[in-house]
């Protein structure tokens, strides 16, 4: 197996905003699939070698170290 470059991001406050009942909890996993699902996210992700998701935190991962610095810098101003 590579090497492989990994960004991690993880959606801050989501503990507070799932806490109490599981429909709470299954709204804010709503809410991140759909975010996740935007277009223009998909767009910007698409270049990377992987993407995983799991509960709140999103792991993306690419080969080259200097292409997943520029990619993983392109997505946090978008989203900034």
């Amino acid at each position: 197996m590579g090497w492989e470059t990994v960004f991690y991001f993880d959606v801050l406050g989501f503990r507070h905003l799932a806490s109490g009942t599981p429909q709470a909890a299954m709204a804010v996993f709503s809410t991140l699939t759909e975010l996740l699902q935007r277009p223009t996210l998909v767009q910007q992700t698409q270049q990377w070698s992987h993407r995983y998701s799991l509960s709140d935190s999103v792991f993306l991962t690419h080969s080259d170290p200097v292409h997943a610095l520029r990619q993983a810098r392109e997505l946090v101003e978008a989203w900034s």
